[in-house]
């Protein structure tokens, strides 16, 4: 063999080598890419509000997640997937706590056909699980999680419209700081007839890992150990023993550090128990309904007007993602400071309307009534007063009264939704209070968008693009230049 074909069969060594090296390279990298699907996301979320992406708030608080946490999923992943936009978004969340933590495991079983899959948990959850869809756990606790949880729907009352949210990110973050937290904050809600329902502030609270009980308000006991206790519109003045069982609460036997949250309606009767047990804290509730005379202030949904408010206390501000959003406010009643400071008592507005509302009397004639002759000025939404130990900030235990006058901020439509800050400023309010610094709010995301992504089919044909196609052009081009180069 002279010396040209050996040169050329070395080229052609070297070109058949460069490619088989290449193509086991592309094998390789495929089958330690789809290793780590698990771990890395590979799927990209352009929806507006980044529905199937976890927020920075709870990949910060997975960093420095030191226990190991399994998510037990009763269901399988591809049923449950393949369960609308609805089921996607839940496999897509729970998928990004995997990749944010080494702590963090995932687990889809089939209740269906391993039914026993519930008795796992008998010694760690006394009660019926088979009417939750998840569980987090962590060592002996556990916290389960309905489909409610995880999807919250609300209802356009005007156009009966039903809209889907993840809640998702919300209800798991709460339970892995639940189940991983030794200090429980427990919440009393003493249960009266009342004007309004609390409900979905009550699985707001449990979802951000709050205990919470329900105690008669007349017969019932208030757990010393809560930290906070709530008192909903009751559509009739409590009694003077509920009152003093409030004081006493809260007076804690003089070491202080407790708080309640009433929330007043303006379809309520003059209160004399309630308004005399809010007088200690410098507040009192009207009998009013309170609504701003500029429409750039206010919002109408059929039948249901809210005023739209920015003014948001800046110590209380901890817990809310956007602060440029604003609160929407229901049919708002009247709340009244009766003084900013006496001795070490102290009343603040943590959230008020602007200088151009008025407060309709209760017993007014609308037909008649001209809205211009009433007095305008800013109200009180929600108004806290506070008992302290000591003129000293710094080292000082509080006691604190919370007034919300507008029960329907709580309300669903208002909770879910991206364009308010409803629920992220309740729930900062109410965690800023009871001292849960660890809480992270989060509110849910609209599922009116789907994720734009490569379909089951286009994905296939971008495999078989990268691992066939490219490595067999490669191929045949090294070919090509071996024969060429052999012939020159």
């Amino acid at each position: 063999m002279d010396n040209k074909n050996k040169k050329a069969l070395g080229y052609g060594v070297v070109s058949a080598a460069t490619t088989i090296v290449f193509i086991l390279a592309v094998i390789l990298l495929n089958v330690f890419a789809s290793k780590l699907e698990t771990r890395i996301n590979t799927k990209i979320d352009l929806t507006n509000d980044a529905v199937f992406e976890i927020t920075d708030e709870t990949k910060n608080f997975l960093a420095t997640l030191d226990k190991d946490v399994q998510i037990t999923v009763f269901m399988d992943k591809q049923t449950l997937n393949d369960l609308g936009s609805e089921g996607k978004s839940i496999v897509e969340v729970l998928s990004k706590y995997e990749q944010s933590s080494p702590h963090i495991s995932t687990v889809y079983a089939n209740a269906e056909t391993n039914p026993e899959i519930y008795t796992r948990f008998s010694n760690m959850y006394k009660g019926d699980l088979t009417s939750y869809i998840a569980v987090v756990t962590c060592g002996d606790k556990i916290r389960p999680l309905s489909q409610n949880d995880l999807i919250s729907y609300s209802v356009d009352q005007m156009s009966g419209t039903v809209t889907a949210a993840n809640s998702t990110e919300q209800a798991v973050t709460s339970a892995i700081m639940n189940v991983i937290n030794t200090t429980t904050h427990k919440i009393t809600i003493l249960e009266t007839d009342s004007y309004s329902y609390i409900a979905t502030l009550t699985e707001a609270l449990q979802a951000n890992g709050y205990e919470v009980e329900t105690v008669d308000a007349i017969t019932g006991e208030i757990d010393p150990a809560s930290s906070m206790v709530i008192l909903n519109t009751p559509t009739v003045d409590i009694y003077e023993s509920t009152a003093k069982k409030l004081s006493d609460f809260l007076n804690n036997d003089g070491k202080l550090g407790k708080n309640v949250l009433y929330i007043s309606s303006y379809q309520q009767s003059e209160m004399q128990n309630i308004n005399g047990f809010l007088s200690e804290y410098g507040l009192k509730t009207g009998t009013g309904r309170i609504i701003d005379l500029n429409t750039a202030n206010m919002y109408t949904t059929g039948n249901v007007y809210s005023i739209v408010s920015t003014t948001l206390h800046e110590d209380f501000l901890s817990g809310v993602q956007d602060k440029n959003l604003p609160v929407f406010i229901p049919t708002p009643g009247e709340i009244e400071t009766l003084w900013d400071s006496r001795d070490l008592r102290e009343t603040k507005v943590l959230l008020g309307t602007a200088d151009t509302a008025v407060a309709i009397p209760h017993d007014a004639d609308l037909t008649t009534l001209d809205l211009n002759t009433l007095a305008q000025k800013s109200y009180p939404v929600i108004a806290m007063g506070s008992k302290h130990s000591s003129l000293n900030a710094l080292d000082r235990v509080s006691s604190n009264v919370i007034v919300m006058s507008a029960p329907d901020i709580c309300d669903t439509m208002y909770f879910s939704s991206v364009a308010t800050n409803n629920a992220d400023y309740i729930l900062s309010i109410i965690n800023t209070v009871n001292g849960k610094e660890q809480a992270i709010t989060i509110t849910p995301k609209s599922l009116s968008t789907d994720m734009l992504e490569a379909s089951d089919s286009q994905t296939r044909g971008m495999m078989v693009f990268a691992v066939i196609i490219i490595p067999l052009a490669i191929s045949i081009a090294g070919v090509v230049v071996y024969i060429r180069r052999r012939h020159k």
